[in-house]
């Protein structure tokens, strides 16, 4: 019987399976270092997407994505699959229309060239579909969560690079605005906060992976959201994200009893929602990403007006 199947189905047959294969026993695995198991997935960028702003050097050593003008300003900071993914740089694009100087800085590059490499991936590429298989199931994304502690690789990005170049922009004011992963830094970046000449307005975060991130360096996760607890905080977490970070949690009521200002919602999506969800196919997801951005602009702004 095999012998009628043409080659071309048995090799479809047989590489479908391998995917499978690593898909459900592997990939599912890796992707629980950061992220919940069953999260959305990796999104290679909309190569059909006309960005408004430019990837460059903010110095010597950062790349960044920047968009916008003002004062005031916005960083974003991506998830595990780095800046040149998913829509990163759709959702900059719309922040900095509302009158806000966006920089989304590349803190993968300055250790490896980022998790799928320099360049930019587009839709449906075969590299973007290689670099992920070889990224899961070489351990490289563990391994990217490893490489990066905030000190000193993730504080040396953000001191010597993003906040020297938003204060010569002449931003006074800076929010951060966070996917998964980039919890992490945020939250640092928040608790460190003390530069009198820039001052860290809002902390808005979406599904989270602070803790597991945190975990990983054996960081005190109650202390670093204490000192962060100066900088207003807004969360929207899923059900997939530790209880602890969902609403009336750990980590809402260590803010509160630190004296934050804290709003934190539960949204009825996956992990991943924001950045890698299909937009195209699920247009409930569509909504609330929408929704969700809106509301994460709102409280920014909110903020921003009390300086």
């Amino acid at each position: 019987m095999i012998g009628d199947i043409p080659p071309t189905s048995i090799a479809a047959a047989a590489a479908a399976g391998l995917l499978s294969y690593y898909y459900f026993f592997v990939y599912k695995k890796r992707i629980r270092s950061c992220c919940p198991g069953q999260s959305h997935g990796f999104l290679p960028q909309d190569a059909n997407y006309a960005c408004k702003g430019i990837v460059k050097r903010i110095d010597d050593s950062v790349r960044a994505y920047v968009v916008g003008s003002g004062k005031r300003s916005v960083v974003i900071i991506h998830d595990i699959f780095g800046l040149h993914t998913g829509r990163l740089k759709q959702i900059a694009d719309e922040i900095a229309s509302r009158g806000f100087l966006v920089v989304a800085p590349d803190f993968f590059e300055t250790n490896g060239g980022g998790l799928y490499g320099k360049v930019e991936l587009g839709f449906g590429s075969a590299r973007a579909l290689l670099s992920t298989l070889w990224a899961l199931l070489s351990g490289k994304m563990r391994g990217y969560m490893r490489d990066h502690p905030w000190d000193p690789l993730c504080e040396r990005v953000w001191s010597s690079s993003v906040a020297p170049w938003l204060k010569k922009q002449g931003c006074n004011s800076a929010s951060i605005v966070s996917f998964c992963w980039g919890a992490y830094p945020a939250l640092h970046i928040a608790a460190a906060a003390k530069d009198p000449k820039l001052d860290i307005c809002a902390n808005v975060t979406y599904h989270p992976s602070f803790p597991k991130v945190a975990s990983m360096f054996g960081e005190d996760e109650d202390a670093i959201l204490r000192a962060a607890a100066k900088v207003p905080f807004s969360a929207f977490s899923t059900s997939m994200e530790p209880k602890s970070w969902h609403p009336g949690g750990n980590a809402e009521r260590t803010l509160r009893e630190a004296g934050g200002v804290v709003a934190w919602e539960q949204v009825s999506q996956m992990h991943g929602f924001m950045t890698r969800g299909d937009m195209k196919s699920n247009l409930g997801l569509a909504k609330e990403v929408e929704r969700c951005l809106n509301a994460g602009i709102a409280f920014i702004e909110k903020q921003n007006s009390k300086e």
